[in-house]
């Protein structure tokens, strides 16, 4: 049999489509050489020939949403098509919507000075001219990867600042029509009545990622203008740096709730479907809210007690309860906003309605918690009995795992534990788990560090006895020592699943603060938001970073 050649460039496929090469391949090479091209290339493949459009299927596992038109037409179509609808296995909706002229973290001051135009389009130049800079000097040291060099041809094609303000407040004035029309809570409704294979909803704040390089390309980041820059639009409270300043308001504010209209939004639709087909099993098993490494997260007054004895907790938790009470829901991701005023001490005292939540969910196999707060040295807390009586949460008070027999994946990040508390959470998690992710733990003062922890999970949980098949995969992400503050951290799988199952050394440091760091040149430096920066820690012995290449 001959060799075949092929292009991977949708002008390659088009000139083999042309030689009937392509036609010459097995169905399974065929769909082989289809996972490797983006779905809008599939669509100008489909263009070439009617045999290759009746087995060049777009992949339509995973649908968006957001209140903007174009996100809410896409949808609908997907939605009202006899074959892609059967398709869909995840609703994706964004919830980082444009705003008016205020960075995130400090959305509140609007209410109280509102801007005007010529003050919005002044904060529109400013931040257009430091993305500007940002991005030149991102150039410098990126590298030649092909996903830079793309990000580099859309930064050098850029509009002016003044024509990506104009367009700027179009997509804004769009956006703002989506929301009052709630044209998006009707598509939600219309997608689970229509997609039978539907399976998770995932709420996110993120999608339109960092530096020209959008997390999702949904169908309305598809539609920017081309050479169009703007600062990424977030939605939530977000922090950017160690010095903003966040207000966690009480959720029964209205302002406070629009701010996470996303998952208000969602959880009621789905209570309202479950109410209005009961007796019907709820096809929904998977609720994630993903941040994917932003400071923000869904805001934690949402499970403050009711104010009087008696009374009923708030709307949007109740619809909460719903979902995770039906049978067979397995995964929930959950990621609260803690760092702020109201909100860094909101944990202690409050563990019991976070408890009484997650308890509803008794089939669950997948828990993550993730939180936006800081470490309690950052907060100026000098003495170890400031720190255990201020941000000290017994993790038992929170996790109800005697309901979760079944459980297989628990995760943990940003939260504040003692050592000898968390390795008895896990000693008491059930023999079915497979996988712990524990990143950015913040240990108190004299109440152990990572090095001592993993040293305790080496020699007194057992794990190493188990059977190969039967051990839980550990994931551990921590701050860089030489990066600042954002999406980049340091992964230490490898070195601790070989420390903890083998023989390989406790990746973290043996004297002082260093038993909670990884020095430069130990784990793989990677980046939330571009999925191809995966880089060897920088270590003087070496002089540069060293790309890790994968094929």
């Amino acid at each position: 049999m001959s060799a075949i050649t092929i292009n991977l460039t949708t002008e390659g496929l088009m000139a083999s489509s042309e030689n009937s090469n392509l036609a010459r391949l097995s169905v399974e090479l065929f769909d082989l050489v289809l996972s490797y091209i983006a779905n809008k290339d599939i669509k100008c493949l489909r263009l070439t020939s009617r045999s290759i459009k009746d087995v060049a299927h777009l992949r339509l596992d995973r649908v968006f949403l957001s209140p903007h038109p174009r996100d809410v037409q896409v949808f609908q179509s997907i939605a009202r098509h006899e074959t892609y609808r059967k398709q869909v296995f995840e609703i994706i909706y964004d919830d980082a919507r444009f705003s008016y002229g205020l960075p995130s973290g400090r959305w509140w001051v609007r209410s109280i000075w509102p801007l005007t135009p010529a003050m919005e389009e002044e904060w529109f130049l400013k931040e257009h001219e430091v993305l500007e800079q940002q991005f030149s000097g991102f150039q410098d040291y990126s590298g030649r990867r092909p996903d830079n060099l793309e990000r580099s041809a859309k930064f050098r094609a850029r509009i002016s600042a003044e024509h990506s303000f104009a367009q700027y407040m179009t997509i804004l004035e769009e956006q703002e029509l989506g929301v009052k029309s709630g044209a998006d809570a009707d598509a939600l409704r219309e997608g689970l009545a229509r997609f039978p294979r539907l399976r998770r909803i995932t709420l996110t704040p993120a999608a339109h990622g960092d530096r020209l390089n959008p997390l999702y390309e949904t169908p309305m980041i598809r539609s920017l203008p081309a050479g169009f820059i703007c600062p990424s639009p977030r939605g939530w409270p977000t922090r950017v740096s160690y010095n903003d300043h966040l207000v966690v308001m009480n959720w029964g504010v209205k302002q406070t709730k629009d701010n996470w209209r996303g998952f208000c939004l969602i959880t009621r639709v789905l209570a309202e479907y479950i109410e209005q087909n009961l007796g019907a099993p709820c096809r929904i098993k998977e609720f994630v809210i993903d941040t994917n490494s932003l400071m923000t997260g869904l805001n934690c007054r949402i499970f403050d007690p009711p104010r009087r004895p008696g009374y009923e907790i708030n709307r949007e938790l109740r619809d909460l309860h719903i979902l995770l009470r039906q049978p067979g829901f397995s995964r929930l991701d959950l990621a609260l906003m803690l760092c702020g005023e109201g909100g860094e001490k909101w944990a202690v005292g409050h563990g019991a309605p976070l408890r009484q939540t997650l308890s509803q969910a008794v089939d669950l196999q997948h828990v993550s918690l993730t939180t936006n707060a800081d470490s309690p040295d950052i907060l100026f807390d000098t003495t170890p009995e400031e720190q255990n009586s201020k941000y000290f949460v017994p993790l038992r008070t929170i996790f109800p795992l005697q309901s979760w027999a079944n459980l297989r994946h628990f995760g943990l990040c940003r939260f504040t534990v003692k050592q000898s508390d968390l390795l008895a959470l896990l000693a008491a998690m059930p023999d079915t788990l497979r996988s712990v992710e524990l990143s950015f733990l913040y240990f108190l003062q004299l109440e152990g560090s990572y090095r001592e922890f993993f040293e305790d999970i080496r020699s007194r949980l057992g794990w190493r006895e188990r059977h190969v098949r039967e051990r839980s995969c550990i994931a551990v992400a921590v701050e860089s020592m030489t990066r600042d503050f954002g999406s980049i951290a340091v992964h230490v799988d490898r070195e601790i699943n070989a420390f903890v199952y083998g023989e390989g050394e406790n990746p973290f440091g043996a004297v002082g603060v260093h038993r909670n760091q990884v020095f430069p040149g130990i784990g793989i430096e990677r980046d939330a938001f571009e999925p191809a920066h995966e880089l060897y820690t920088y270590h003087h012995s070496v002089g540069r970073h060293n790309l890790i290449r994968r094929f």
